[in-house]
């Protein structure tokens, strides 16, 4: 019922977005920023001791865990990121805030999904700017830079990286029960520790079973959709995204957003806040109106 809802909430959404004055965008995305920049700062705050943490987590601003926290930052970032009217002072402080606010706040909140999104936002936009100077020597770059940048993340917690790779590893194999249209929503919550006890059982030589604990998702938003709605879902999901985002579109700060929320839902679970699902629904609708012409700098 939860899943439906959503669905249908995402949809209202898109209308109303559909349905705005471009004139609005503005407002709309200064309102997303300011959100973002209240919630940065009040990161930064817990993290310095000033505010108490709301969980035992040292950093969550107004959540119960860093995911969210990073997932709505990461989705908001991409708005810091675009060319600004001059003569809009209000408009250059809020974002210039943003640039530097948001990925302090990532970093101390310690969510490798959080960083790596706003690292390939970013490294986006330097493409875009500076490809058709050197357009080679730019992509190797960014290439070198996301490769070593992974192998950091993966160390940085490497207890925390080898249990989400075991994870997927025990996930995947719920896969193969229901391959074409999946077993339908809250399959996964419902039958993973079984599957994870048969996992361990069949191999005990992984040695990871003290990283286990009750797990009610997969770390991995395409691997829950593919588990649950089977190809047929997954599929339908990337068809739509391929549609929405082809003829470079990414360079865009409503592409960036869907880009930034789909690199972080590949490491966590961004789709369980109703934010990122507000800015999904945004950058849906700004794209299927052509109203994403402003390109990020």
């Amino acid at each position: 019922v939860i899943v439906w809802v959503s669905v249908a909430a995402l949809l209202l959404l898109y209308v109303c977005f559909n349905a705005m004055p471009q004139r609005w965008d503005v407002i709309l995305e200064g309102l997303v920023i300011l959100v973002c920049v209240a919630q940065g700062i009040y990161g930064i705050l817990q993290y310095a001791g000033l505010v108490p943490p709301r969980s035992t987590f040292p950093v969550v601003g107004c959540f119960d865990n860093p995911a969210g926290f990073a997932a709505c930052l990461a989705a908001g970032f991409p708005f810091c990121l675009k060319k600004l009217p001059k003569g809009k002072c209000w408009q250059w402080g809020l974002v210039m805030c943003g640039r530097v606010v948001i990925p302090v706040a990532i970093v101390m909140s310690g969510s490798r999904a959080g960083m790596l999104s706003i690292v390939l936002v970013s490294a986006v936009c330097l493409y875009d700017k500076y490809s058709r100077i050197r357009k080679p020597l730019i992509a190797t770059a960014i290439f070198v830079a996301g490769v070593l940048l992974l192998a950091a993340l993966f160390f940085l917690k490497t207890g925390s990286s080898l249990g989400r790779l075991q994870i997927w590893e025990a996930s995947i194999a719920m896969v193969g029960e229901h391959p074409l249209f999946g077993g339908g929503a809250g399959l996964f919550l419902a039958n993973y520790m079984p599957h994870q006890a048969a996992f361990f059982a069949a191999d005990p030589s992984k040695g990871w079973p003290l990283l286990a604990d009750n797990v009610a998702h997969p770390f991995n938003e395409y691997l829950l959709i593919l588990i649950e709605y089977g190809i047929a879902g997954l599929s339908l999901l990337l068809f739509a995204a391929f549609v929405m985002l082809r003829n470079r579109r990414w360079s865009t700060t409503q592409g960036l957003c869907l880009l930034a929320i789909g690199v972080f839902a590949c490491f966590s679970y961004p789709l369980r806040y109703p934010f990122v699902w507000v800015v999904i629904a945004y950058a849906m609708a700004t794209i299927g109106t052509g109203r994403c012409v402003t390109m990020v700098t």
